[in-house]
């Protein structure tokens, strides 16, 4: 089974949410910036790899784990995903589930996005950004911990 995490950009709310799912940040309490900053893509994916799986790790059950950037392209990407299926003729939908991050983030998060990813100003928008993540950090578990409880199990 593959879960997929993705928000706008994929660069901060579906980093979190799959970086949670596979054991990189804690669930038992809020991480430190530093923690935050550790995570692999967070504040850092590219604008040319929105659309793109980005692979964060394996889970517990043996799922391959990934974050995803949808942009403005999110309507397209479903569009296609529909019509998708593996070599066995099997739905896509069969083997992978996707997560939306993008309700779990607040305006912090939002508006540091856009001024880090968007407009470059890193120096101000990357605090905002973890601020936001730490305040929201309990929500963005909860999300994790609902897919999780659909008990997945890889095929």
């Amino acid at each position: 089974m593959k879960v997929v995490y993705y928000c706008y950009g994929g660069a901060h709310s579906s980093v979190i949410a799959s970086s949670i799912h596979v054991g990189m940040l804690p669930i038992n309490r809020i991480p430190t910036a530093k923690e935050i900053l550790a995570i692999p893509y967070f504040d850092i994916t590219p604008n040319d790899k929105i659309g793109s799986l980005l692979y964060m790790g394996i889970d517990s059950w043996g799922n391959e784990i990934y974050c995803m950037g949808w942009g403005i392209y999110k309507n397209d990407i479903l569009s296609l995903i529909f019509l998708l299926t593996n070599e066995e003729d099997n739905f896509i939908f069969d083997h992978t589930i996707f997560v939306d991050a993008l309700p779990v983030a607040n305006q912090w998060i939002k508006l540091g996005g856009l001024l880090s990813r968007r407009l470059g100003l890193v120096k101000i928008g990357r605090p905002l950004v973890i601020k936001g993540v730490q305040r929201r950090y309990f929500h963005f578990i909860k999300l994790v911990e609902t897919v999780k409880a659909h008990n997945i199990r890889k095929q």
